[in-house]
């Protein structure tokens, strides 16, 4: 750490003021946007900024834009930045910069110390922390020039972050625009025809899951260790050496996250909680098949016994219908066009993971002093 660097209370008279939150009564919430927005805890808080439909006409403890919000109450140490007045609940607290300290820079010195202040929790059932245990809490506070350059870097890389994530929100919703013409007008220029699932080009049919791949159940869980995924309802979650399905398949999930649909085509194994198909390629191209499971999936997603844990019927499933071009070069045409898509996607996903990675790594060797501020 360099030699400038002062490690300091957080409750130092010039460096921050701690704002404890108190909830309202309940008889003074509403979702009708009269008062102040209210934050309870936590489970309001988005990547960065809060998010809440819940206001309040009477605020008893307030926190301004710019004050970092920290979660007091379980879970402990969650953060984010106010970027307008809220009236807080007793699970949070404001911090707000003093004349020594950036507001910015004060968020990112408790990111990086989050885990640090999970560990001055108490309470056995419901960790919590004090007032006391945050103004004892130490920060290294360099001087405000370097406080700036700091969030300057800091700043930069979590906008890319939010480039990347913006990108990746707009082509899931081309994707969608995509796939609801491409499903419905083909790629032809043909003429409509009105059928019991919507319109499609008339050189189309209603296809019938049943008709063009058998249904089948997975089987339980195989050794643990390998080099094939095993998928349940919910995707991979594991690794084996044994090989259930070894062709282009699509796996669907039959116990809990019910009709959720996932492509492979590798060797694999499916546990008992999905479902997977053994796809006729002669009728339908399995790429095809497993858009139109992914685009018409809320055929599928409503049909399911309404228990503690939702399972999807087999029977439900093979009667699954859905638009389907009679021309497997068509089909293959629609999948490439869509495929694109995705692949622009997974780039994005892949770009944001790195800007992540790179966050944390700069974050915490800045903060660690393993990087000279100087050369930033």
């Amino acid at each position: 750490m360099s030699l400038n660097w002062q490690k300091i209370k957080l409750g130092n008279y010039n460096v921050a003021d701690l704002i404890m939150g108190i909830s309202p009564s309940s008889q003074f919430y509403n979702g009708k946007a009269e008062g102040i927005p209210f934050l309870q805890g936590s489970a309001q808080f988005g990547e960065v900024y809060p998010v809440t439909d819940i206001f309040t006409s009477t605020a008893i403890k307030i926190a301004e834009r710019g004050d970092t919000l920290i979660s007091v109450r379980a879970p402990v140490g969650d953060l984010n930045i106010a970027d307008k007045k809220y009236c807080i609940g007793r699970g949070l607290a404001a911090v707000r910069a003093k004349e020594s300290i950036d507001s910015k820079f004060l968020f990112y010195s408790l990111l990086v110390s989050k885990y640090k202040i999970q560990s001055e929790s108490s309470g056995s059932t419901f960790k919590s922390v004090n007032k006391s245990v945050l103004e004892n809490f130490e920060i290294f506070l360099p001087p405000i020039p370097t406080q700036q350059k700091i969030v300057a870097v800091l700043d930069a890389i979590q906008a890319e972050i939010s480039q990347q994530k913006e990108i990746i929100e707009k082509t899931k919703e081309l994707k969608k625009s995509l796939m609801k013409k491409l499903f419905s007008k083909g790629t032809r220029g043909e003429k409509l025809k009105e059928t019991k699932i919507g319109k499609m080009p008339e050189s189309w049919e209603v296809g019938v899951l049943q008709n063009l791949a058998k249904v089948i159940y997975g089987k339980s869980n195989p050794n643990n260790k390998g080099t094939y995924p095993i998928f349940g309802s919910s995707g991979v979650y594991g690794n084996t050496n044994q090989i259930l399905v070894n062709k282009p398949t699509i796996i669907i999930g039959r116990k809990g996250t019910a009709g959720a649909s996932y492509f492979y085509d590798g060797p694999c194994w499916v546990s008992d909680t999905a479902f997977y198909l053994d796809i006729n390629t002669n009728s339908v191209e399995p790429k095809f098949l497993y858009l139109c499971l992914d685009f018409f999936k809320f055929r599928i997603s409503g049909k399911h016994d309404k228990t503690t844990l939702p399972s999807l019927k087999r029977q439900d499933l093979e009667n699954f219908k859905f638009s389907l071009p009679k021309n497997l070069k068509e089909q293959a045409e629609i999948a490439s066009i869509l495929q694109k898509v995705d692949d622009r996607i997974e780039i994005a996903r892949e770009q944001k993971k790195l800007h992540e990675e790179l966050f944390s790594n700069t974050l915490h060797k800045i903060m660690a002093g393993e990087i000279d501020v100087k050369n930033l």
